[in-house]
């Protein structure tokens, strides 16, 4: 595919052993898309708009506090008991402390186990502090779980909230072993108008 040559600049900022182990990169690119801009997705649904981004950390207050020093805001942070708790097909009690941010359209969590077993821990094992996944809206769960089911893509951990704002589901599929990323299904009860 041809691509325009255009000028732009990028940094890389090491982060990781700080702030939950993420390096982020600065750029300046005067040829990228507006923010706003309708975004361009020849993939398969529900793989159209990343709805998340989840790092998994071994103190989220911690990440918090440093990510507001560098001036990205602060975290808000939930402990949090999902509801209809299942890991890897199993009924399982994992909880976790949950700080939320949002940059744009995107919600940013940082996810800390509190209890487990859980994917958490296991990620936390595997490749310590880190993107854990991206998570993508569906307007049918259970529908969703049988399509990547279908393609031999189980389910590692599920589960879901009931709030007094909302109440949803979400299920990670198992993908890290392809590239060390897990991808999450969301489902968000409609509200009733």
């Amino acid at each position: 595919m041809a691509r325009k040559q255009g000028q732009g600049t990028f940094a890389y900022l090491d982060l990781s052993g700080r702030g939950g182990g993420l390096t982020l990169e600065l750029t300046y690119n005067p040829d990228a898309p507006q923010p706003g801009a309708a975004p361009k997705s020849q993939n398969d649904d529900p793989f159209s708009i990343i709805a998340q981004y989840a790092i998994v950390s071994r103190d989220v207050r911690k990440a918090g506090e440093y990510y507001q020093s560098l001036g990205l805001g602060g975290l808000e942070v939930v402990h949090n008991v999902s509801v209809n708790r299942i890991y890897r097909m199993t009924p399982a009690n994992f909880e976790m402390d949950l700080g939320w941010g949002r940059f744009g359209d995107v919600t940013f969590e940082w996810i800390q186990s509190t209890q487990g077993p859980n994917v958490y821990e296991g990620y936390l094992k595997t490749h310590d502090e880190g993107l854990h996944y991206l998570a993508f809206n569906v307007a049918d769960m259970d529908q969703a779980i049988t399509q990547f089911k279908a393609k031999d893509v189980p389910v590692s951990m599920s589960g879901g909230w009931d709030l007094p704002q909302g109440k949803g589901r979400f299920a990670y599929l198992d993908t890290e072993p392809y590239g060390g990323l897990t991808i999450e299904l969301l489902w968000n009860q409609p509200r009733a108008h």
